[in-house]
């Protein structure tokens, strides 16, 4: 775009929205500023039949909304000068049913706005095409995906553009995108003219010449390094590969290296897999691509052995001013390791200590490397790095071989529980169906109290189930429980429901640039019953999730998380009620039983009205006076138990039943009463169906249970009427309550 200013300007546009749609050719438009383009800044300008630039604070991703304020009145098209934040020519979406819009560089557009609000009329119209190089061209893009995969083979494999490429699109256009399907065509292009100077070269035509490109494309990349290094350090291969593809260098190599262990298919790269012992070792091949004498080919060869690097950081997630979680956290940059010690052909060797070697009469030579690595490197960390091959005769290409190892137990990591000392994420951890938060964090304190992850066979829930983080592939997951003796006691499951064969689920490793941080194990709730369906003796269980690798001969690693039974209900007693100032104090005693879970709080009900008390209190300050009370002592295995003062005519339902729905009208055969009800805790429900005469007709119990879901049918031979049906519900401890009957009509079909 040409501005009257004579400066001559860049700018992004997306292929469905173009200027010259908007724009005749050769006709200047005037520019007007229009702030940050929201419908507000039009107010007291005039765009019509001219072009708004605008300058909003962020990019919305979506940013239709500043096209159709200025369509709205009357521009023709809308320029974003882009803040430093939105950045250069950055792609935005817009949308293809109003006016053009385009982003320009953050330099040009605030020049362009100081012109404008410095007064100076400025009009633009189209010009031949402006080229302009991605600034960050010698980066690698950071949604560029990492390695490598659980398999520990060397991935990815090159690096080529994929960043900000204009390229072809549909309906004959042009526009600018990122990604694979950028990145690809330049290999497969590339690929293809190396190919066929092979076969011009004289090499056959067959599948082996077709992979000797492959590998010549590998070791003839570009090096690419880590600007925040400032470029001395490589980036690590598990990000670039063996580097930036240039298919020059791949047409002029007279050698090729390669791995000399691995398949046709993999000779560009060494996969060092589990590095033991602090050793590592590789053989590679120094091929001549003619077998021909030729001149003899010197090789100054350096050897980068990286690893990742990390920052220590202390967290405080509680507010206290102590460091509540530190760890060495990774960068995403590669560092040297130091103290480490390479040999090639016997010879010592290092990043900037090279070793000499020569390819002379068309002749493959062949050159060893050991690696050994310092004693204080960090276990479970990745070894990585370049054989770089720099030639004596400058005319000649550089040449390398990358290599990837993992120095520890590859198939060791799994994330602790959220509570260790180790944990990296806190994503493993214990949850029941009503916990918004994990089974015994306290938020308040950041902390977890492990009496307080704790289930109750007597309690409304299902059971406890886990939540934990897939770092890698996992060919299989199960989940069981095991006394405090390792014995296990419960198979939970490994969701082999959820597969066609019923094998174990394979789980991908969680993908946490998404926010996905973890999985949930709620289908596996444990009750706590054994394998044969009997309720397991009160005590420390441990939930254990088993994982396996989907890695060769990996081994089951095991994470334990303790769980408390816990049966018996906190006692309430000592109550004791007494006038302060016109109010009356109510205290009590609370006590859990040893080895309990713990007091958590209690339900007061006072005269037959509920009272909020706060979490743990043992005494209200009441503004009536009791004449009698309930109050319900609870632990942290949802345990309930009941102590009555005072005059028990103030017991009504809602202290134990929550919920209850009895249903019906002409009840017969074919139209049951439906009886739904919800109680506190696991009680024995009585139910009683009298007559129009009040005599009792029908008694049916359910035994045990927080829930009923059930139908009642009445004889065939039971006469037309009102009935009544009349509920109680008791707990264990003998605390009754009784229900207000519910009346209902039998109507029998003739």
């Amino acid at each position: 775009m040409k501005l009257t200013t004579g400066d001559e300007i860049a700018y992004y546009e997306p292929s469905y929205l173009k200027l010259k749609k908007a724009m005749e050719k050769g006709k200047e438009y005037p520019l007007v500023f229009a702030g940050k383009g929201s419908a507000n800044d039009y107010k007291n300008i005039d765009v019509k039949n001219k072009i708004a630039v605008v300058q909003p604070d962020i990019d919305l991703g979506i940013n239709s909304h500043l096209q159709f304020n200025a369509q709205d009145r009357g521009a023709i098209a809308v320029i974003i000068a882009p803040t430093p934040a939105w950045g250069d020519y950055k792609e935005s979406d817009f949308s293809p049913y109003s006016i053009p819009a385009v982003v320009t560089s953050v330099k040009d557009g605030k020049k362009l706005i100081n012109e404008l609000q410095n007064g100076r009329a400025v009009s633009a119209q189209l010009s031949g095409g402006l080229w302009v190089e991605n600034p960050n061209h010698d980066e690698i893009s950071d949604f560029s995906s990492i390695g490598a995969p659980h398999t520990l083979d060397f991935k990815p494999e090159i690096t080529a553009p994929g960043g900000g490429i204009y390229s072809t699109v549909f309906d004959n256009q042009y526009d600018v995108y990122s990604g694979t399907s950028m990145a690809t065509p330049h290999v497969v292009g590339g690929a293809t003219l190396v190919l066929q100077s092979f076969y011009e070269k004289g090499l056959p035509k067959n599948m082996n010449t077709i992979l000797k490109t492959k590998t010549a494309l590998m070791n003839t990349s570009k090096i690419e390094y880590d600007p925040n290094s400032n470029n001395k350090i490589p980036y690590s291969p598990r990000k670039q590969g063996a580097g930036m593809m240039q298919i020059k260098n791949a047409l002029q190599t007279p050698v090729l290296i390669e791995n000399k262990a691995a398949s046709a298919e993999s000779k560009g790269s060494v996969a060092l897999k589990e590095i033991k012992n602090q050793m590592a070792q590789f053989d590679l091949n120094v091929i001549p691509l003619s077998e021909k004498k030729s001149e003899e080919v010197e090789y100054n060869v350096y050897l980068d052995v990286l690893t990742d690097d990390t920052e220590y950081k202390e967290y405080d997630l509680n507010g206290d001013g102590k460091p509540d979680r530190s760890h060495d956290y990774l960068t995403l940059s590669s560092k040297r390791v130091k103290n480490a010690v390479g040999l090639l052909n016997g010879k010592e060797i290092s990043y900037d200590k090279p070793v000499k070697i020569k390819v002379k009469d068309g002749k493959k030579q062949n050159v060893h490397v050991d690696l050994i690595l310092p004693k204080d490197l960090r276990k479970n960390s990745f070894v990585e790095g370049f054989v770089r091959f720099v030639p004596v005769n400058k005319d000649l290409p550089e040449l390398s071989m990358p290599y990837m190892g993992f120095y520890g137990q590859w198939d060791s990591l799994n994330d602790s529980p959220a509570w260790d000392k180790d944990v990296f994420l806190g994503y493993t951890v214990l949850w029941d169906e009503m916990s918004e938060m994990p089974l015994g964090y306290d938020a308040q304190t950041g902390e977890f109290n492990m009496n307080h992850i704790a289930y109750s066979p007597n309690s409304v829930l299902s059971g406890v189930y886990p939540s934990f983080t897939v770092f890698r592939n996992l060919k299989e997951v199960n989940l069981s429980v095991e006394n405090n003796n390792g014995k296990k006691i419960r198979q939970l499951g490994n969701f082999s429901e959820f597969t066609p064969d019923g094998s174990p689920w394979k789980f991908s490793k969680n993908i946490m640039a998404y926010n996905d941080f973890s999985v949930s194990a709620e289908v596996y709730p444990w009750d706590a019953t054994d394998d044969q369906g009997k309720v397991v003796p009160d005590g420390e269980y441990q939930l254990t999730i088993t994982s396996t690798l989907d890695y060769k001969n990996a081994k089951p690693q095991k994470v334990k998380m303790p769980v408390k039974i816990d049966s018996v209900a906190p006692t309430i007693d000592n109550i004791k009620v007494e006038p302060v100032d016109g109010k009356y104090k109510i205290s009590w005693n609370a006590e859990d039983n040893e080895g309990g879970s713990g007091y958590d709080g209690a339900i007061l009900w006072i005269n037959g009205q509920y009272q909020s008390i706060p979490e743990g209190a043992t005494s209200y300050l009441s503004k009536v006076e009791p004449k009698g009370m309930v109050i319900i002592g609870i632990d942290w295995a949802l345990n309930v138990g009941f102590n009555v003062w005072g005059d028990p005519g103030y017991i009504n339902q809602d202290m134990l039943i929550n919920y209850l729905g009895i249903y019906g009208s002409n009840v017969n055969e074919d139209a049951p009463l439906q009886i739904n009800g919800f109680a506190i805790k696991k009680v024995d429900w009585k139910f009683k169906i009298a007559g129009p005469d009040g005599k009792i007709v029908d008694t049916f119990d359910v035994k045990h249970q927080a829930e009923i879901h059930m139908n009642w049918k009445p004889e065939k031979d039971l006469p037309d009427g009102t009935y009544s049906i009349y509920t109680e519900a008791i707990d264990s401890d003998g605390f009754k309550v009784q229900a207000e009957p519910t009346k209902f009509t039998v109507k029998q079909k003739k």
